[in-house]
């Protein structure tokens, strides 16, 4: 990333970078989906599919140069990441499915 002179954590980097992707997921989930809200199994699921992803990547970078692996701080700010993300977006498409909702 270029220098821009303000600094931002790494914990920030990570827990934005995830809550994206539990967001997109959970779009991806309801679009597929008729509901207008995640069941608890697949909720847990998209969760935990992050969490792997978070484990995946924190292991990939020990064979990195200039990156630091095996950071619980990095995980666990994954995990929150997409946990947020996963909530936002069930609240945006619940909104969104009682704003245009219409019947036939």
């Amino acid at each position: 990333m270029p220098d821009s002179g303000i600094q931002i954590s790494d914990k920030v980097l990570h827990w934005g970078y995830f809550s994206i992707g539990g967001a997109l997921m959970t779009f991806f989930a309801l679009s597929l989906s008729n509901l207008r809200k995640l069941n608890p199994s697949v909720f847990i699921g998209l969760l935990l599919l992050g969490m792997a992803v978070g484990a995946i990547d924190e292991v990939h970078q020990c064979w990195n140069l200039n990156r630091s692996g095996k950071d619980f701080g990095d995980f666990l700010a994954d995990t929150i990441g997409t946990l947020s993300g996963i909530v936002v977006a069930q609240k945006v498409w619940l909104l969104l499915s009682q704003t245009f909702y219409c019947k036939a």
